[in-house]
């Protein structure tokens, strides 16, 4: 399978889309993707492997609901994780944006440090790796670390995010901080 649709099969996966119904969308067979998807949660790009399929007889509504994310209030998840590891609010919007996705791209990243700030004032996307040199700081002591995507991002290996999740007691599954 090629890069660019390995990549489309995984982030589809990452949003809780099943087997099926990716092998479906990009032609390719069921095998295949299976393949692919238990090379990515391998490699700490999945947090877990998607259902085999779409329940039968469920409309799209209901399967299009809130996904595999849970209802934790965005603000608890922050008050955790600063509270937990000692770290500041902006640490820790960026750290809740290194959990819920295999990887961070810095625009993500700067996009969750923007919420530590007033409205309408805007920081330098330098801020992100400044935050993130602290936060790995702060991370080290725990024995948890942030890894570097070239010219990318940024992620937190799978083990770690779990380990991250059994520290704030919270079941691996949160959804992205755009509203925090």
């Amino acid at each position: 399978m090629e890069q660019n649709l390995t990549d489309i099969v995984e982030r589809l996966a990452d949003e809780g889309v099943p087997v099926a119904a990716l092998a479906r969308a990009v032609q390719i067979d069921r095998v295949k993707v299976n393949r692919v998807l238990k090379n990515a949660l391998e490699a700490g790009r999945l947090i877990e492997l998607p259902a085999s399929d779409w329940p039968p007889g469920q409309s799209r509504k209901a399967r299009m609901g809130s996904g595999r994310t849970s209802q934790v209030d965005p603000k608890v998840v922050l008050l955790l994780l600063m509270k937990s590891y000692d770290i500041t609010r902006q640490q820790a919007l960026l750290m809740r944006e290194m959990l819920v996705r295999p990887q961070a791209t810095r625009e993500q990243l700067y996009e969750a440090a923007q919420l530590a700030h007033e409205h309408g004032e805007d920081t330098e996307p330098k801020i992100v790796q400044v935050v993130i040199c602290k936060l790995r700081r702060r991370l080290k002591k725990h024995r948890i670390v942030i890894h570097t995507i070239w010219s990318g991002g940024y992620y937190i290996e799978r083990d770690h995010r779990i380990k991250i999740f059994d520290h704030i007691n919270l079941d691996g599954s949160i959804e992205p901080a755009h509203a925090a």
